[in-house]
């Protein structure tokens, strides 16, 4: 009778090897997109406050044009829409910055240090922990966002890490793939004019006022270009701020020395654009 029990051995071990293998691939197929689902899943938190901030910024356009009492600032918007008082929550006001240290660090904000960072973007930038964002704007499971009005942007506070690359950590939705070349806008805007002055320097950064004759309203992009001849360079201004009870004036800082025009475009893509050049030297 003719033994076969070596070849049973054999066939076992290769069985084994190929189910070891086979398990294998597929929990590393299995956690790659377990990653992939969670990275998307937090993109998808960001975004979905994203959409609330640029709601609550539309109706704080509404809530400046009634009638209050004292000043009409964000935080008064939250105590009188919201019954919420989150003056706590302003960056300029907090004492312990360890928590979105990580974001300050970059340069999503204006000014080179914290310090400044916080003074100048004073009464529009907020940090929502998970918490208030479920009572106050009910949007359950997303974490800890920084929030800055001036700009709609939001910031997620933890960091979203890209399961592609563990070196890449994203803040805010222009970190993975935000459009930054500039669109073909709509239509000029015929009832708004704008004008830009110089108001300080500091290094080789140049703080510009926008001002116009009406309410900067639904403000989604601004662009400083420069032209030479037939030829116009945009550089897109992430960092703009609107400020001043009745949202006329707007600031903007501009990196390096040159002549500037601006333009301002809305969240329908119509636009308007300074007549003058401003001199930054």
């Amino acid at each position: 009778m003719r033994n076969n029990k070596g070849v049973t051995l054999i066939s076992l071990i290769v069985s084994i090897v190929l189910i070891t293998i086979l398990a294998t691939t597929t929990i590393v197929t299995s956690m790659n997109s377990y990653n992939q689902m969670k990275f998307e899943g937090a993109k998808a938190e960001i975004e979905q406050m994203q959409k609330r901030t640029d709601e609550i910024a539309v109706d704080y356009q509404s809530y400046l044009q009634e009638e209050h009492e004292g000043t009409t600032s964000y935080l008064d918007y939250f105590q009188d829409r919201y019954r919420a008082d989150f003056s706590s929550n302003l960056l300029s006001t907090m004492t312990d910055t360890s928590k979105v240290s990580a974001i300050l660090d970059k340069d999503y904000f204006t000014g080179s240090t914290i310090t400044e960072k916080k003074k100048y973007h004073e009464g529009s930038v907020f940090y929502f922990s998970s918490n208030d964002l479920n009572k106050y704007f009910d949007l359950k499971g997303i974490d800890d966002v920084l929030v800055d009005f001036s700009t709609r942007k939001v910031y997620s506070v933890s960091g979203i890490t890209d399961p592609s690359d563990k070196t890449k950590i994203y803040y805010t939705a222009s970190d993975w793939g935000e459009n930054t070349v500039i669109t073909t806008q709509v239509a000029k805007t015929n009832t708004q004019t704008i004008a830009a002055n110089l108001v300080t320097k500091s290094g080789t950064n140049y703080d510009i006022e926008i001002t116009s004759n009406v309410s900067y309203n639904h403000v989604a992009e601004v662009y400083a270009f420069t032209k030479e001849g037939s030829n116009v360079t945009y550089t897109k201004i992430d960092n703009f701020r609107i400020i001043g009870s009745d949202s006329k004036e707007m600031r903007v800082v501009v990196a390096g020395s040159g002549s500037y025009y601006f333009r301002i475009v809305d969240d329908l893509n119509n636009y308007v654009e300074t007549t003058s050049v401003v001199t930054c030297n």
